[in-house]
């Protein structure tokens, strides 16, 4: 992306593909190249960018289509529903029945949720609140784990301390409070672990009589 400069600020040149994004919002919207370039004149274009701020500070959009690369480990299957979706804090955080007594494998949890079609989020996720932490839930941290179930992936090596797991497994990320240092972090689970009454699998969308 190239950079240019405007009223003596660095400000980034679009590229072409947005270009085309706008072009196509602007079909989309009805708008006339007139009240395009209306935007041009006054504060219309400040105010508009105040607003897509706002709303991305409080309710940001997340890309669940990207592959990406972590160390060690090769994405085996994705779940990706809507590739864009919006941050919502009170999303459905979900458990099955058997953990409530109990526990239930891994492996097992995942094969159920894509079963009955559960909108399960995936890593991407995941990684955005690693990066942005100050939008997770005061609420999250009584869980021992929160797992973002629409990613699975295959260690393709021997993984190191804490995330120890033999080449060949199966696994998926999620995040956790630490007590100890006061920071959100990210846990793994195993497939052939299980996850407790104190775990839970994050969902898009919120549920009726489902969440936690």
């Amino acid at each position: 992306m190239h950079k240019i400069l405007a009223m003596g600020k660095e400000i980034n040149r679009l590229t072409g593909l947005e270009v085309v994004q706008l072009e196509l919002a602007r079909r989309r919207e009805g708008w006339t190249r007139k009240q395009v370039q209306e935007l041009d004149r006054g504060n219309w274009l400040l105010e508009l960018l105040e607003n897509i701020r706002a709303a991305e500070i409080h309710h940001p959009f997340i890309n669940l289509s990207k592959r990406r690369r972590i160390n060690n480990l090769r994405l085996e299957s994705q779940v990706e529903g809507s590739s864009i979706w919006r941050w919502n804090p009170d999303i459905t955080l979900y458990q099955h029945p058997e953990q409530e007594a109990g526990c239930i494998g891994v492996q097992d949890l995942v094969r159920y949720c894509l079963s009955i079609g559960l909108p399960i989020l995936n890593a991407n996720a995941l990684d955005y609140l690693l990066e942005h932490y100050w939008l997770i839930p005061e609420y999250w941290k009584q869980f021992h784990g929160i797992f973002f179930i629409g990613t699975v992936y295959q260690s393709y090596k021997k993984g190191n301390w804490p995330f120890v797991a033999q080449k060949g497994e199966f696994l998926i990320r999620g995040l956790c409070w630490s007590n100890d240092s006061y920071h959100w972090e990210e846990v793994r689970a195993r497939f052939d672990k299980c996850l407790f009454s104190d775990e839970v699998v994050a969902l898009s969308e919120k549920l009726s009589g489902q969440e936690v």
